[in-house]
């Protein structure tokens, strides 16, 4: 089962009602297919709100590969917002088409590895592996931020304020998540990964730096929400306190400072964004927001 299937029966989503799905296509095709030879840890470094707005994949310069990922993606979405709005199955681009055309296009585009060392590892673009955990990262970021989205709203706000991080999906050695949320900031309430929705302890804890899962590549974990009563019992929220929606555009950080960031890597976001962006001293900033 794919990811945004299951988010919409986990959420029981009413099927009059898509709104979520087309907050996803548009955030989607709002992106444009960046290529370079940045790796996972570069790109870490390039401020939220550019990444954001890219197609990318760490080192990977084909824009023909990032361009069909982005399409793919994007199909898969718009059929489940299809699906929802007719009540009618329709086609359906599974994981296993997804790895099999974007093998095809990346062998074409000459990406298999020169290092024998490299080939059939999530360092090759041509990999099952690789292109699983993107097809798997990708289609859950799409749900997970039609969740979130849907979410930011007071009628849902209210009586769920909170949510807990939990484990979704079990691991040969899953990360230290306890160690890593109480390092970023985060209480525990009886051993329980527990804030409020609006609590900035969500992208402290994300690799990715947005409050919505996947946290980290192939992690694991996911989201429960708390009601009210549950939050305030436990001393997670102040009662009768209020959780403001978010709007998710991460428009402050659509200009960001360049202060801390290497020589090499600030030449790199130049030549990688070209003329999509422009840097005024330490500040380089997305031009959409000039």
């Amino acid at each position: 089962m794919n990811a945004l299937l299951s988010f919409l029966i986990a959420l029981m989503i009413d099927l009059t009602t898509p709104r979520p799905l087309a907050d996803a296509i548009a955030s989607i095709s709002a992106r444009t297919p960046i290529g370079s030879a940045l790796r996972s840890a570069d790109w870490a470094n390039v401020p939220l709100g550019l990444r954001e707005s890219a197609q990318f994949s760490a080192g990977v310069e084909s824009l023909r590969v990032l361009q069909r990922i982005q399409d793919r993606v994007l199909q898969m979405v718009k059929m489940e917002r299809s699906k929802l709005e007719s009540g009618a199955e329709g086609a359906f681009f599974d994981r296993a088409k997804f790895i099999a055309e974007l093998r095809k296009i990346a062998r074409e585009e000459g990406l298999t590895p020169v290092d024998p060392a490299d080939r059939d590892t999530l360092r090759d673009i041509t990999s099952e592996g690789r292109l699983g955990m993107i097809f798997d990262i990708q289609t859950q970021r799409a749900a997970e931020f039609a969740r979130w989205k849907m979410e930011q709203d007071a009628d849902v706000l209210d009586p769920y304020p909170a949510q807990e991080l939990i484990r979704v999906e079990s691991r040969k050695v899953p990360r230290r998540w306890l160690a890593r949320w109480t390092a970023a900031g985060g209480q525990l309430y009886g051993g329980r990964m527990v804030a409020r929705k609006d609590d900035a302890i969500w992208r402290r804890i994300s690799r990715f730096g947005t409050p919505w899962p996947p946290f980290d590549f192939q992690s694991g974990m996911g989201l429960e929400d708390v009601s009210r009563e549950d939050a305030e019992r436990i001393g997670a929220l102040e009662p009768g306190a209020v959780v403001a929606p978010q709007d998710g555009r991460f428009t402050d950080e659509m200009q960001a400072s360049v202060r801390g960031i290497s020589p090499r890597l600030r030449t790199a976001l130049g030549t990688i964004f070209g003329d999509q962006v422009q840097f005024d001293g330490d500040t380089v900033k997305w031009k959409e927001t000039a």
